[in-house]
C-alpha cells in the first residue's frame, strides 16, 4: 500500500486549465473531490467516485448516488487511462493558498510540493531532538537559534551541537595533538599512531636487522646501522634458512573440554628471525567461526618485519594447511590464521592417539633460514591475567586477524 496523499477538494482545481472541464469527470459527488487516480472507481453507468467513498455507499443503499442504478461492489473497475490522465495532470491550486500560498502545480504533484516547498505547510525543525513545528517559511529563521541546531566540524566535517565544539575537539580525528614524545610534530589525532610507527624520530624502535638486540630512538637508527655493518652481516648469515617449530599442548581434551566458544589457549613463544612467536588456538572457535569448529592463528609478539611462509600441521591428525603472509602490516600481539581451521574433533581424535593426551601441532616457517632447526615447546604459555608458566585460557574478545580461506 502506498503512502497516504493529500485529499483534493473540487475547489482547487485551477479552472483556467484547459483540463478543468474535463477533471470535472473525476470529481466524486459524494465526498466533492477530485479523485486521486489510483484511487478511483468507475461503476457500470460510468460514474466516477473515490473507492472507499463508493464501497461505503454500496454497503447502505446498493445503488450508483448520481443514477440511482442498483450495483455491487465487484462490477467497479479501474478509470480509463485518459481520465486517469487528465486527474493527474489538471492544475491545481495549492491547499495553504488561502493562507498565502499562490502556488499552482500538477495534481500528482501537489503532495511534493506540499512536503517540500510551500511556504505556508506546517514543518518540523530538522535538527534531532527539537519538537518545533511551524509553517515552512518560518522555519529558516527558528533554525539558525534552535538549541538543537547543529554546525560543521570545521576539521573533519562532521555535525556537532552547536555549543560542543571544545567537547568534540576532544575526540575530532582530525584535531592536531601533541606526540607523546615531545617531537614537535602535532599529528591529527587519526594519524597519531602512524606518525609513531613510522615517523617519529624520538619513538623508540628496535633494529630491524633479525636477532640485533639495538633499541633507541629512531633518530639515531642511521647511525647505528651505519656502525653495526660487520655485526650485521654475521646476523643475517645466522638468521637465514627456515626452522620447525613443534607445539605441544598436554592434556588436550580436558583443556578443551573447560573451553567455550572463544576460549584461546596460547603457546609459549618462540624465536623466528629474531622475533618472538607464538601460536594461539581456539578449541572451539573465535567468536566467528562456524559451530563446532577450531580458530588457529600465528601471533607475533614483537614488531616482526618481513613476508614469512608458514605449513603447519595436526600431527596424527591429518590436516594440513599454508600460508604467506607480510606481518610487517600486523601490529604487534595480532597475527594471521585460520577462523575455521577443522573440526574440533579432529584436534581431540589426534590428542586421544598420544599417550599422554597430547596436542601435537608442527609447524614449518620459511624466511630467512636459521641455524637452529628444530624447537620443541612443551605446555601452554601464560594468560596475561596468568603467573608466568601457567597454562593459559581465557575467553577472548574476537580479534580482527586476517583470515584465510576455510
Amino acid at each position: 500500500m502506498g503512502p497516504t496523499r493529500v485529499s483534493i477538494p473540487a475547489t482547487l482545481i485551477d479552472k483556467s486549465c484547459a483540463l478543468a472541464e474535463f477533471a470535472e469527470d473525476g470529481v466524486c459527488t459524494i465526498c466533492l473531490r477530485l479523485t486521486r487516480s489510483h484511487e478511483a472507481r468507475e461503476t457500470p453507468c460510468e460514474h466516477v467516485f473515490c473507492r472507499e467513498c463508493m464501497e461505503t455507499e454500496l454497503d447502505r443503499s446498493g445503488k450508483c448516488p448520481n443514477c440511482k442504478k442498483s450495483i455491487s461492489k465487484t462490477e467497479l473497475k479501474d478509470v480509463n487511462r485518459t481520465l486517469r490522465g487528465t486527474m493527474e495532470k489538471v492544475t491545481v491550486k495549492c491547499k495553504n493558498h488561502g493562507d498565502g500560498c499562490d502556488a499552482r502545480v500538477k495534481a500528482k504533484d501537489l503532495d511534493e510540493h506540499l512536503n517540500t516547498v510551500c511556504p505556508m505547510q506546517e514543518a518540523d525543525c530538522l535538527f534531532e531532538g527539537c519538537s518545533e513545528k511551524m509553517k515552512r517559511g518560518q522555519l529558516a529563521a527558528h533554525e539558525k537559534k534552535c538549541p538543537k541546531r547543529t554546525v560543521p566540524c570545521d576539521r573533519c566535517k562532521t555535525q556537532i551541537p552547536h555549543n560542543g565544539k571544545r567537547q568534540h575537539n576532544s575526540v575530532c580525528p582530525m584535531a592536531p595533538v601533541s606526540c607523546p614524545n615531545k617531537c614537535g610534530v602535532d599529528p591529527p589525532r587519526s594519524q597519531l599512531q602512524n606518525h609513531l610507527d613510522k615517523d617519529c624520530l624520538e619513538q623508540t624502535v628496535r633494529c630491524f636487522i633479525p636477532g640485533c638486540d639495538w633499541r633507541d630512538k629512531r633518530r639515531r637508527l642511521g647511525s647505528h646501522q651505519t656502525a653495526g655493518v660487520s655485526e650485521h652481516q654475521n646476523l643475517v648469515k645466522k638468521y637465514a634458512g627456515e626452522r620447525e617449530v613443534t607445539i605441544q599442548l598436554p592434556d588436550f581434551e580436558a583443556a578443551a573440554g573447560r573451553a567455550e566458544k572463544g576460549t584461546e589457549l596460547e603457546s609459549g613463544h618462540f624465536i623466528f628471525q629474531g622475533s618472538r612467536f607464538y601460536v594461539r588456538l581456539h578449541p572451539k572457535g573465535d567468536g566467528r567461526a562456524k559451530e563446532g569448529y577450531a580458530s588457529i592463528f600465528l601471533i607475533k609478539k614483537d614488531d616482526h618485519r618481513g613476508t614469512v611462509s608458514v605449513a603447519f600441521e595436526v600431527v596424527n591428525g591429518e590436516k594440513e594447511n599454508r600460508f604467506e603472509y607480510d606481518y610487517s602490516q600486523q601490529g604487534v600481539e595480532e597475527g594471521r590464521g585460520y577462523i575455521n581451521f577443522c573440526r574440533s574433533e579432529v584436534l581431540l581424535s589426534a590428542a586421544r592417539k598420544t599417550e599422554a593426551n597430547m596436542l601435537e601441532l608442527r609447524f614449518l616457517l620459511r624466511a630467512v633460514p636459521t641455524e637452529e632447526r628444530c624447537v620443541v615447546l612443551n605446555g601452554y604459555g601464560p594468560a596475561a591475567s596468568s603467573s608466568e608458566g601457567g597454562a593459559a585460557s581465557r575467553v577472548a574478545a574476537v580479534r580482527p586477524y586476517p583470515i584465510l580461506a576455510d
